[in-house]
Formats: structure tokens, C-alpha cells, sequence
């Protein structure tokens, strides 16, 4: 029996499906767990045991290009397409039976465009394991996974034995994003900063993100340290590898995020989440999952959601779910979340 679960991209909902990953493989230890996605982001599943081949595609090809990839497949897979767009269709065709992700078209639409929330909120990690129902299959309560490279060769996820994590004296802050709407202003980040600093003791502050990210990153490290030059921060961004992320969010105690990947990355490393959120909206099922949370967003406008990935600029002109999210508001949040769990 051969499993084939197909996610090409992004970076978080390729972190959602792991979930899905290990119930399967725990229901199914025998059988043989292949995974297709984009080669650029194989850093997320390249170390996970539970799969026994990671399949790359290359997306900077034709799709006759990549017909290579197929052609060295099994045709026998219980395929589990989690894309489920006209490239995963030409993939899975004729290499064997399917169950595919209901993206919920519908839904996704009457909220972007009527504001109809949903009468339920389904984490995309559980609709991830819903699609694959039929593999008698059920979610075991432990979360999401991002393996390191020696954890793969012990097969032990040291996150699950986290003790220390409720200590406050590291604060990873990711302030990039895709898409212009879900970035918070570079300034409110500083001020945040700030006001963390001046009301916590021996904070240290770690910028994370990736080469997209380092200006932003070195905007808001060069003004916080004009403000206060004795504030404790340290600019991780520019990194080419998510693994070396992934191991510098291992040493942070809280991640405050817009809502992005690595959102979800600091949920799969067992790290608590702020999670700042602009022209979405935690209706479309991509809270941080498994983790204590906070999302802090303006809840005063009748235009949000205006979409369910992000856009490249605010559809009204004045970027108020934003703009309008200042400082002040998600410290306030950030403090009732550290009394709570902290």
C-alpha cells in the first residue's frame, strides 16, 4: 500500500499538512508515504521520518519538464492531493486512486466579498486530515512538526518534551509577509519593541525572516536602536534556509508574527504566537495551530476580510486594518496574553 500526498506550496500549508503526515503514518506504519511539493520549500519535509520519499518539482519549469518527475512514479498511489489546482490534476492523473482537498470555494468567497462568516471555524490542518477520512484516520491532539536534522535520526520530536518554554527572556519578531496587506507598519514593530523593553526585564529580541525580509528587518533594528541603543536585539534575517530558521525561533520563548509562514513554523517548533492580522481573518482556518495564540486585529471594519491570501495593496486606499492596529493595541493584547501564559 503507497501514499502520495501532494502540496506544492507555501511555506505554511506545507507546515499544516504534517499533521496529517504523522496520523497517517501512525495508523499506517508498513506502507510506503511519498510526498510531492515545490523543491523550494523542501527544507520543511526533507528531515520528517515519516515520509519515505520527498518527490521535488520544480516550478521554474514547463510542466512537460516536470512530466519526468512523473514518469518515475508508482501507479498504484492512494493519492491525497492537498492542492488539488490544475498542476496537482495533471500530476495525479493515471497514478492511481484519489481523495482531494474541498477548498471551499464557496465559503472562501461569500466572506471576501459578502462577509458571510462561516457558521464554524475548521483549522486547515484538520481539513488537511478530513480529506483523507476515509484512511480511517483521526487527529491525535499533538500538533504540527518541523524536524531538524538530528531529531530525523532519533526519531524524537524534542518539542513535544518542552519544560522552559513559559519563561519570558526571548522574543522572536517576524515582521515580513508575501503580501503588502498582511504586513504591520516597520514603525508600530519598533514601538512594540519598545514598550516590551520597557516593561519586561532582560528581554532579548531576535528579527527573523528570510532574504525578502532584511530590509525591513534592518529598518526596524537601526531605529530601535537609535530610540535605545541599550535595547538587546539581534537581526537573524536574510537567512536562505528554513531549517536555520526554524532553529533560531528554537531559541525564543514567544513569536509575535504577522500572518505568514513563519507563523507557522513557530507553532510546529511548540513556540507561543502573537499573531498580527491585517486583510484576513482567522475564518479561513489558518490560526496557529496546536500552540497557545493571540491574534490581534481591528475589529471595527466592515471590509475585512478582502481576501483570503493577502493582496499587493488595500483595495479601499487606506490600509485601516493596519494602519489603524497600532502599537499600543497589540502591546495591550500581547500583555493580557503573557499574564495568561506566562
Amino acid at each position: 500500500m503507497k501514499f502520495l500526498i501532494i502540496r506544492l506550496s507555501s511555506i505554511g500549508d506545507i507546515v499544516l499538512t504534517t499533521a496529517l503526515i504523522r496520523v497517517l503514518r501512525n495508523q499506517y506504519k508498513d506502507v510506503q508515504i511519498d510526498f510531492l511539493t515545490d523543491k523550494a520549500f523542501k527544507d520543511i519535509l526533507i528531515n520528517n521520518p515519516y515520509i519515505d520519499n520527498l518527490i521535488l518539482y520544480d516550478k521554474t519549469k514547463s510542466i512537460k519538464d516536470n512530466s519526468i518527475i512523473k514518469k518515475n512514479l508508482d501507479t498504484n498511489y492512494n493519492i491525497i492531493d492537498l492542492q488539488n489546482n490544475l498542476r496537482s490534476i495533471l500530476f495525479r492523473k493515471s497514478l492511481g486512486s484519489y481523495v482531494k482537498l474541498n477548498k471551499k470555494i464557496i465559503q472562501k468567497f461569500r466572506l471576501v466579498h459578502f462577509k458571510h462568516k462561516p457558521k464554524s471555524i475548521s483549522s486547515i490542518p484538520i481539513d488537511y486530515i478530513n480529506s483523507a477520512a476515509k484512511f480511517n484516520i483521526k487527529y491525535d491532539d499533538q500538533g504540527l512538526e518541523f524536524w531538524l536534522p538530528d531529531e530525523k535520526q532519533n526519531s524524537i520530536y524534542p518539542p513535544n518534551q518542552r519544560q522552559d518554554i513559559y519563561k519570558l527572556n526571548r522574543i522572536a519578531v517576524a515582521p515580513g509577509a508575501k503580501h503588502f496587506t498582511k504586513r504591520w507598519n516597520s514603525n508600530y514593530f519598533v514601538e512594540l519593541i519598545n514598550k516590551i523593553n520597557s516593561n519586561y526585564n532582560n528581554i532579548e529580541f531576535y528579527l527573523i525572516g528570510g532574504k525578502d525580509d532584511k530590509a525591513v528587518c534592518q529598518e526596524i533594528f537601526n531605529k530601535t536602536k537609535t530610540i535605545n541603543s541599550s535595547i538587546n536585539i539581534v537581526d537573524y534575517s536574510g537567512q536562505t534556509s528554513l531549517i536555520t530558521t526554524a532553529s533560531i525561533i528554537d531559541k525564543v520563548n514567544l513569536m509575535i508574527s504577522n500572518d505568514t509562514g513563519v507563523m507557522h513554523i513557530a507553532a510546529a517548533r511548540k513556540i507561543p504566537v502573537t499573531a498580527i492580522f491585517g486583510s484576513t481573518t482567522k475564518d479561513f482556518g489558518f490560526s496557529p495551530f496546536g500552540v497557545p495564540y493571540i491574534i490581534c486585529e481591528n475589529n471595527n471594519l466592515k471590509c475585512r476580510p478582502c481576501s483570503h491570501i493577502g493582496r499587493h495593496s488595500c483595495p479601499k486606499g487606506h490600509f485601516d486594518c493596519m494602519n489603524k492596529l497600532t502599537a499600543e493595541n497589540v502591546f495591550s493584547d500581547l500583555q493580557q496574553f503573557i499574564k495568561l501564559h506566562y
